[in-house]
């Protein structure tokens, strides 16, 4: 499929989508810039940055095996002349409010902002209230989350899904 700028936008600095997320690009480092809890930060020297929590200091440079852009370099790709872009994701991460689990043992559903190619992904959890969290049912489009106890909860639980090697 060949890249048509005519259904395409330019923006100066970066956009916000409607689920609040958005992408922005720029000379700086981000850290001081508070943007949206998942924001993406393609820095002109090809860093890539993630808003990972509230307050303008919460950014996590991501390493080469979190996130991968094919064809295409931070500098350009929110340019005039941007080629079309495949971007997949090595890695995603998220929150899950405490009172979304349900069931005994408590648990959720996590769906994937972008499907992984196969479901060979690694998880990891942290939270406050002390549980050993397993992921179960993994599908190249999401997980469950077990908290594997039966206890209400009152912590946020944060995720990391990684694409095994």
């Amino acid at each position: 499929m060949s890249f048509d700028q005519t259904k395409a936008f330019e923006t100066q600095n970066g956009f916000i989508v409607t689920d609040g997320t958005g992408v922005f690009s720029g000379p700086d480092s981000p850290v001081g810039f508070d943007a949206p809890v998942g924001a993406i930060y393609l820095r002109t020297n090809n860093e890539v940055w993630k808003k990972y929590d509230l307050g303008s200091s919460s950014w996590h440079l991501l390493e080469a095996s979190e996130i991968y852009f094919d064809n295409v370099s931070a500098p350009n790709f929110l340019a005039t002349n941007a080629q079309a872009a495949i971007v997949e994701a090595r890695g995603q991460s998220g929150q899950i409010l405490p009172g979304l689990f349900s069931g005994n043992p408590k648990k959720t559903s996590v769906t994937l902002a972008l499907a992984f190619p196969t479901n060979n992904y690694s998880t990891t959890f942290e939270s406050a209230d002390g549980r050993i969290w397993i992921a179960e049912n993994l599908a190249t489009t999401g997980f469950d989350v077990s908290s594997q106890a039966n206890a209400t909860l009152a912590n946020i639980l944060y995720w990391t899904a990684k694409l095994n090697p």
